[in-house]
């Protein structure tokens, strides 16, 4: 009776250790240890594979409207990795995640400023296997559009002649291969009147040219595939036409210089010039298309003309005899090769006097043309020879 009792409580122990053939307590330590062991090569993965991004965009020169793109490795949590980029300086932008979230296009919404750096800083993220995407910054610098280095008239110049001839004149350090330029005077569009080949020069007018009246000038740019919105101011500046020219020069000679040099336009706009108008009996100097001086003349009287048409100073000399008028002729500047006309001082005869100096503005040489004492040397310092001179 003792020994059948014995029997059956050994049954029952082992009955509680097992379950339709499996052993409970092992497979449980067996999970738990799978468990740890998973958890630990996780930690351990997660302290290794640290992933560095990349960028598929060249860094340079980036065109208004160009989309940066960013390549991961691996599968990133987009959602708490998107919070924290951060872009300098501050600009519009999207963000679109592609291919599940191992690239990153990064978009302006209306365009990148040109000629700037940006610094786009990426945060510290997570993949999806539990690596670790490393904190990354990439420096991209946008398009830089051409400059302009010069404009004629100059902001704040007066009494400008504008025509075909007259153009306003910008002109930029690069041809514009990649730009479109924008013109407007007043508020007006220009119109283009020439473009250099290269593209580097262009020359622009208001499509209606009134004297006396102030324009502003506006220079805008943007590249040729950003939008109209993209356009950006790169010179305002200010000039203002010349009143209309009188229908006769003053009769005082201080008034009708001022206005000579004011009216008088250049027909050569390159080097020294002399222009002598017979008409006014004025001589206007140039150099590079600017009037410098105005000086008073006493051209050839009736019958002794003074010749027209476009000559050459010859030669020069300071104070050279005339045998034909038994006279000095100071600062002599033979306009032909033969030495029969030319430029010079009023004459004067040996005993000092000086002949014709109450003419002036009046026709009473005997073909020479003639310049006041001062006004004959400051010519005869600046003229070289060589120099044109155009008389009508």
């Amino acid at each position: 009776m003792h020994h059948r009792l014995r029997t059956q409580k050994t049954r029952t122990q082992h009955f509680s250790s097992t379950r339709g053939g499996v052993q409970i307590l092992p497979l449980f330590i067996i999970v738990v240890f799978l468990s740890l062991g998973f958890m630990h090569i996780a930690k351990s993965y997660a302290r290794i594979s640290e992933i560095q991004p990349r960028t598929e965009t060249t860094l340079e020169n980036i065109k208004p409207s160009s989309t940066i793109s960013i390549v991961f490795p691996e599968s990133v949590r987009a959602e708490e990795f998107t919070q924290h980029i951060r872009l300098e300086p501050p600009t519009n932008y999207a963000l679109q995640w592609e291919d599940e979230n191992k690239k990153l296009r990064i978009q302006p919404r209306l365009a990148w400023e040109t000629g700037t750096q940006y610094t786009l800083s990426l945060p510290k993220g997570q993949t999806n296997w539990f690596g670790t995407v490393a904190p990354t910054q990439f420096s991209f610098t946008t398009w830089s559009p051409p400059e302009i280095i010069s404009v004629t008239p100059t902001d704040g110049a007066s009494n400008i002649f504008l025509g075909a001839e007259d153009p306003v004149i910008v002109t930029l350090n690069h041809p514009a291969k990649e730009a479109f330029f924008d013109f407007s005077f007043n508020g007006e569009e220009a119109m283009i009147h020439k473009i250099s080949d290269t593209r580097s020069e262009f020359r622009v007018l208001p499509k209606e040219i009134k004297p006396d009246t102030k324009y502003t000038l506006d220079v805008r740019v943007r590249h040729r595939d950003s939008t109209n919105q993209a356009y950006r101011s790169v010179y305002t500046g200010t000039f203002t036409t010349m009143p209309p020219p009188p229908k006769e020069l003053a009769k005082d000679f201080p008034t009708r210089l001022s206005q000579a040099k004011l009216y008088t336009r250049p027909s050569i706009l390159t080097g020294k010039y002399i222009d002598i108008n017979i008409k006014d009996q004025v001589m206007v100097i140039f150099e590079n298309g600017i009037a410098i001086d105005a000086h008073m003349i006493s051209s050839g009287k009736r019958g002794m003309d003074t010749p027209k048409g476009n000559f050459t100073i010859h030669n020069k000399a300071l104070r050279p005899w005339s045998k034909a008028y038994e006279l000095y002729m100071p600062h002599w500047m033979a306009i032909v090769s033969d030495g029969k006309f030319g430029i010079h001082e009023l004459p004067e005869w040996p005993g000092g006097y000086k002949e014709g100096a109450n003419h002036l503005g009046t026709p009473v040489s005997h073909g020479c043309v003639r310049l006041g004492v001062g006004s004959a040397q400051s010519v005869y310092n600046w003229t070289e020879v060589g120099t044109p001179v155009k008389i009508y």
